[in-house]
């Protein structure tokens, strides 16, 4: 049989279609029809409490008073619940605060705050100033990091990180095309929605309970003035700032999200939330590298010695307030009681400015 002019042998066929497929992958992130809503139920399976951060984000509507966001030590240091009761007294009204801080917050935080806040009115948000010396995207932001969400921020970053993000967009891609087939999400979702529902904050806490034999411990602390919690130039003596950097992605990130926060009005607050290898005698509020370079001049930064904040606590009850480096649940509403008198002096003020009613 003679040969036929115009064919393509079998091998080139298969050439042909593996570069159509890179092709199709390559390009999948950019298609504008992908859910966030969906990406955010797709991974409650493996990190729990995503499935509270979603009902929080795409179903409640509730205005809040208070977010906090960040990283593991903000998921473990603070308590919203400390806040609900203690302002909802000060206000004589029902007072909202929740906590979506994620173990290594990283570009996560930037995600979470700015999809819940173009959601729902949000007086203030509480971020934790510890940062990640790591570029590389969150674990898990192939599952959330939707390119077409946050195309202007990657052209702001280095263009190794704007590789990574792509890289993760083009790995989430099948599991975002699958959800338009069907939901992506675990059987168990409405157990663990009910569970967050009623507890709302922080399961990890729970954990640590049991990792450490856990009691409860509510040591009376003295209460801290709140001028001795804002950051002044005149308290500078009583800080310790190593000379390293904050990673030039994440600087760029948390700076977006700064911005995206004034823009929308919203008061935003770093905390400085001690760890426990830094506690003990500790005299200065000690960190990786000086925060006051990377936080706008409009925002708070509240610190405070560790031997102000735990002042007449020995060792042994220190461990108390502690689960390896994190603050346990007698520790958060310990130091979360702390900041209470610096936090009621911004809301008062955002009262009187008639930006919080």
């Amino acid at each position: 049989m003679p040969d036929r002019p115009f064919s393509v042998p079998l091998s080139d066929h298969a050439l042909v279609g593996m570069v159509v497929v890179l092709l199709v992958l390559m390009l999948l992130p950019f298609y504008p029809g992908w859910s966030v809503q969906e990406s955010y139920l797709e991974s409650s399976g493996d990190e729990p409490q995503m499935s509270f951060i979603h009902h929080q984000t795409f179903v409640d509507q509730t205005p809040l008073d208070v977010l906090i966001a960040g990283g593991s030590y903000a998921w473990n240091g603070l308590d919203p619940k400390v806040l609900e009761q203690a302002f909802s007294e000060r206000y004589r009204r029902p007072f909202r605060a929740i906590n979506i801080a994620l173990n290594e917050g990283k570009d996560q935080t930037y995600l979470f705050v700015k999809n819940l806040t173009m959601r729902r009115k949000v007086r203030m948000v509480i971020i934790n100033d510890f940062f990640s010396p790591i570029s590389t995207p969150h674990e898990n932001a192939f599952r959330r990091w939707l390119l077409t969400e946050h195309w202007n921020l990657m052209g702001q970053l280095p263009i190794k990180s704007s590789f990574g993000f792509y890289t993760e967009s083009i790995l989430g891609a099948p599991r975002h095309l699958l959800s338009l087939l069907r939901p992506n999400r675990p059987a168990h979702l409405p157990e663990r929605q009910k569970f967050f529902e009623s507890n709302g904050f922080n399961p990890l806490r729970g954990n640590f309970r049991n990792l450490t034999q856990f009691t409860d411990f509510n040591p009376e602390l003295l209460p801290l003035p709140a001028e001795e919690l804002f950051y002044r130039d005149d308290l500078q003596e009583k800080y310790f700032f190593k000379n390293e950097s904050p990673d030039e992605t994440l600087l760029i990130i948390q700076r977006a999200l700064a911005r995206h926060l004034r823009d929308m009005g919203i008061e935003l607050v770093y905390v400085h939330i001690p760890r426990y290898h830094l506690v003990y005698g500790g005299h200065r509020v000690e960190a990786n590298f000086n925060p006051l370079r990377w936080i706008g001049p409009d925002d708070e930064y509240l610190a405070a010695p560790r031997s102000r904040l735990f002042a007449g606590l020995g060792d042994a009850d220190l461990q108390r307030l502690y689960f390896n480096n994190h603050l346990n649940e007698n520790g958060a509403r310990a130091f979360t009681r702390q900041l209470m008198p610096a936090l009621a002096q911004l809301l008062d003020r955002l009262q009187e400015e008639g930006n919080f009613k």
